[in-house]
């Protein structure tokens, strides 16, 4: 690894310099304020920035330095450099791309949405999804007309049949844990009707009205009259697309014809701030890169007449309280935002119990719950909200910007926990 300092008037000139030298992939160790020796408080203060690059090839040949190198030597070393500038320029190529690339790829479909010309378009294949969902949902219905109560399963099919002789099973194959799943199966049975239990498919409808029942979701952030400006942050471990989602709220925002401010406090990697810039530049959309928590208050006082004000913070490890620390003094009690802990649906339990504990030194107003493409089962949509009486938020199923922002509302949410995907996905959250 390639560390190097760089000085400058202010934090925007010092970053610059940081991607020039280094790449858009440099990572910044750390940020301090220098003042000039001999003039005192006179002096205007400088910016130092510490900042790291993985290998030195990746670094602006025009700032490799070979100085104090005899002749020869020197023309060795730009030659062996741009050897290996060359013979690595596809791949420098490949590395940037993430922040470019494919961002125009999926949101090309949103230019069209922001800009109102494709509507139409889009509602079509909204239908057509539907469709398909709701074709998928009634092919699994013939399959659960199989799965019958113990009460109606012939006494000479129950050895056969045993992983679905109970509600309680039915509810743990789904991933329920076995409290909850016991509970629910004792409430079933002492309130359902006898047609209820001879039926399957009104079985099953009974038990999705029951766990909608337990599912608290959170107020929606747009299309309330009255409801003032929303201020949210999205805060989290690495890796778990809180970006991503912000730019999902956001779109959806804007195609309800909210008014947005995007604003991020992550400048720990360079390419996260240009990558919400991009997402900005696409959608018209004020964004803000934020380094103090006056600078925050500043950023909101600067957008209040926003409907809404998404909020995008640097992915913590949940182990480094030090890190968390220093995002609650951003976001802490008296800031007045929301904060959304955004949750990667198909890790173990146990681990996102141990996440929520651990960023609960920030205020939790709610769950966002992503990547439920990549589950099994959905039962943590259920178990984790009831276990931290947190409501549920908004919950997403793939990269597509903003197609794959799902609701969270408790009826579709009980529709996933029982494996069936909802049949409606698009409406405002």
């Amino acid at each position: 690894m390639l560390i190097r300092t760089f000085t400058a008037e202010d934090m925007p000139a010092a970053l610059q310099k940081v991607k020039q030298t280094l790449g858009p992939d440099a990572l910044i160790l750390s940020t301090r304020t220098l003042r000039k020796k001999g003039l005192g408080m006179l002096a205007k203060p400088l910016i130092e920035v510490t900042a790291a690059i993985e290998s030195p090839a990746m670094m602006n040949p025009d700032k490799v330095s070979i100085e104090g190198a005899k002749v020869p030597e020197k023309k060795k070393a730009v030659a062996a450099y741009r050897a290996v500038e060359e013979s690595e320029q596809d791949r420098i190529e490949r590395r940037s791309q993430p922040a470019i690339g494919p961002l125009e790829t999926e949101l090309s479909p949103l230019r069209e949405v922001v800009a109102g010309h494709s509507v139409d378009h889009l509602r079509r294949e909204l239908e057509e999804l539907k469709s398909m969902v709701q074709k998928l949902a009634e092919t699994r219905d013939q399959a659960s007309a199989s799965i019958t109560p113990i009460a109606m399963i012939p006494r000479e099919e129950t050895s056969v049949r045993t992983q679905f002789s109970s509600i309680a099973e039915l509810l743990k194959v789904c991933g329920i844990d076995r409290e909850a799943a016991e509970t629910i199966a004792r409430f079933a049975d002492s309130r359902m009707s006898a047609d209820q239990r001879r039926d399957p498919k009104l079985q099953r409808q009974f038990l999705r009205e029951t766990i909608a029942d337990l599912v608290q979701v959170s107020a929606p952030l747009w299309g309330v009259e009255g409801q003032g400006q929303r201020r949210v942050a999205l805060i989290g471990p690495t890796g778990v697309g809180k970006t991503t989602t912000i730019a999902k709220l956001a779109a959806s925002a804007v195609a309800a014809g909210s008014r947005v401010a995007l604003v991020t406090i992550d400048t720990f990697r360079i390419a996260a701030v240009e990558q919400l810039k991009i997402y900005g530049e696409i959608m018209n959309l004020p964004v803000e890169v934020i380094f103090r928590p006056d600078q925050l208050t500043q950023a909101i006082e600067n957008h209040r007449d926003k409907d809404l004000i998404l909020i995008d913070t640097a992915g913590r490890s949940p182990r480094d309280k030090g890190r968390i620390d220093e995002l609650a003094e951003f976001i802490g009690n008296d800031s007045g935002i929301e904060n959304w802990l955004v949750l990667a649906a198909h890790s173990r339990e146990e681990q996102l119990q141990q996440v929520i504990e651990n960023f609960s030194i920030v205020p939790i107003a709610s769950l966002a719950f992503t990547k439920l493409d990549e589950c099994d089962s959905w039962g943590a949509l259920l178990n984790v909200p009831m276990r931290t009486a947190l409501p549920l938020a908004c919950l997403t199923n793939g990269q597509q910007v903003p197609e794959d922002l799902l609701l969270a509302q408790s009826q579709l949410v009980a529709d996933w926990v029982l494996g069936n995907e909802p049949q409606a996905q698009k409406d405002a959250v």
